[in-house]
C-alpha cells in the first residue's frame, strides 16, 4: 500500500512539474492561456487542466507546440534539453534577443512561410519603412560615411 501511494504521489508530480514547464513555455512565448489553445488548436479547459498539473497534456497540445513553436517535448515531458529545438533559424538570433523575443519570432517566421498574405503585408511594410528611414539605418549600421552607402544605394535604384 505504502508503495502504491508513493508511485501515485510521483505521478502527480510528473504531472505538475509538466505543467508548470507548459505555463513557462506559454510564457516565454508571450501568449495568454486562451491565445495559445487557439494557436495549438486545443480547447482552452484541456490546455489550463495541463499547466493546472491536473491532467497530462495530450498528443495535439504536445504535436502542436512542437511543429508551430518548435518546441522540444523531451524538455516538456521530462524537463531535458532546451526548452526549443535549435534546428530553428530563430534560434539563431538566441544571442541578440531574449527567449520570449526568440519566440515571438519563431511565431513569426511560423506565419510568414505559412500566409501569403503576412508575407505580403510584412514586405509592402518593411519596403516602405527602409524607403523613409534609409538614412537613419545606415547610421545605426554604419556610423563612420553613411551618406557614401545611402549614395550608392540611390545610384542603383535610378538605373533600375
Amino acid at each position: 500500500m505504502a508503495n502504491k501511494n508513493k508511485m501515485e504521489s510521483s505521478l502527480a508530480a510528473g504531472k505538475e512539474d509538466i505543467g508548470s514547464r507548459l505555463k513557462h513555455i506559454r510564457k516565454k512565448l508571450g501568449l495568454k492561456q486562451k491565445q495559445l489553445a487557439i494557436e495549438l488548436n486545443v480547447s482552452p479547459g484541456a490546455l489550463c487542466e495541463a499547466e493546472a498539473g491536473h491532467n497530462k497534456p495530450g498528443f495535439d497540445i504536445l504535436f502542436n507546440l512542437s511543429e508551430v513553436f518548435n518546441v522540444n517535448i523531451h524538455y516538456v515531458l521530462h524537463g531535458t534539453g532546451g526548452m526549443f529545438k535549435h534546428d530553428s533559424t530563430a534560434y539563431a538570433f538566441k544571442d541578440y534577443f531574449s527567449d520570449e523575443q526568440v519566440g515571438f519570432l519563431e511565431k513569426f517566421l511560423f506565419y510568414y512561410k505559412e500566409s501569403e498574405l503576412v508575407r505580403f503585408s510584412v514586405m509592402a511594410y518593411f519596403k516602405k519603412y527602409l524607403l523613409e528611414n534609409a538614412k537613419l539605418i545606415e547610421m545605426e549600421i554604419n556610423p563612420s560615411k553613411p551618406e557614401q552607402k545611402i549614395k550608392e544605394q540611390e545610384d542603383e535604384e535610378d538605373s533600375v
